[in-house]
C-alpha cells in the first residue's frame, strides 16, 4: 500500500467513527475537511476524491438505528464524502 492510500484509508477511518455524532452543523464538519485536505498533498486528495465517488452512494443507507452504530456511521461519512464530491468537482446533486 502506498503511503497517499494508507494516508486516505486513516483520514476514511477518522471521518467513520466521528462525523455521525460530532456535535456541530454540517456546514462546520465541511469546512474542518476542506482545510484538512487542502494540507495534503496532491496525492493524498486526489485518492480522497477517488474514494468519494466510490462511497457517496452509501448515504442513501437507512436511517433506522436497527441497522446499528456503524450504519449510521458509514451514512454520516459517505453524505460527507457526497458533499466534498460536490464542492471539488462540480458534481451534480442526484438527492
Amino acid at each position: 500500500m502506498s503511503l497517499p492510500d494508507a494516508q486516505v484509508r486513516d483520514w476514511l477511518t477518522y471521518l467513520h467513527s466521528t462525523l455521525w455524532m460530532l456535535p456541530m452543523p454540517e456546514a462546520e464538519a465541511d469546512a474542518r475537511i476542506d482545510a484538512w485536505m487542502a494540507a495534503e498533498s496532491p496525492a493524498v486528495r486526489a485518492r480522497y476524491l477517488q474514494a468519494c465517488r466510490r462511497m457517496s452512494w452509501l448515504r442513501f443507507l437507512p436511517r433506522h438505528r436497527r441497522f446499528g452504530r456503524d450504519t449510521l456511521s458509514l451514512q454520516a461519512a459517505a453524505a460527507a464524502a457526497h458533499r466534498y464530491l460536490q464542492r471539488h468537482t462540480g458534481a451534480p446533486t442526484s438527492d
